[in-house]
């Protein structure tokens, strides 16, 4: 089995490397991250990740158009919002803007793990 292969999207440069650290001891592999949604445009084609993690920040006017454009050229990959506030309070949300999965900051790593299990190839 291929390890999932993961990008990072957020503006805290800690938590990408936390995230990062974390997923690679599950056995999961970081391919890149960026900072926002053109740079990710561009990396997300260069590694093909299974999983984009991106901070649901970042969900703003311009998403609509660059999510569209990211499913056309990467269909197989699956976008997950991660946030602050609890997941009850984004998950019909994020279903709405096109997110296949959104995960609490607040949440225990297991339970991100469990999660991204459920959703990767």
């Amino acid at each position: 089995m291929n390890p999932v292969r993961i990008m990072i999207v957020h503006k805290n440069k800690g938590l990408r490397r936390r995230l990062a650290d974390y997923l690679t001891v599950a056995g999961m592999i970081t391919v890149n991250d960026a900072l926002s949604l053109r740079e990710l445009q561009e990396k997300a084609h260069q590694c093909k990740p299974h999983i984009i993690l991106l901070d649901i920040q970042y969900a703003g006017d311009e998403f609509p158009v660059f999510l569209k454009n990211l499913k056309q050229t990467l269909p197989q990959v699956k976008l997950v919002f991660i946030g602050p506030e609890p997941q009850a309070y984004y998950a019909r949300h994020s279903a709405t803007m096109g997110a296949d999965l959104y995960l609490s900051e607040g949440q225990h790593p297991n339970e991100w793990l469990r999660r991204l299990r459920a959703i990767a190839p």
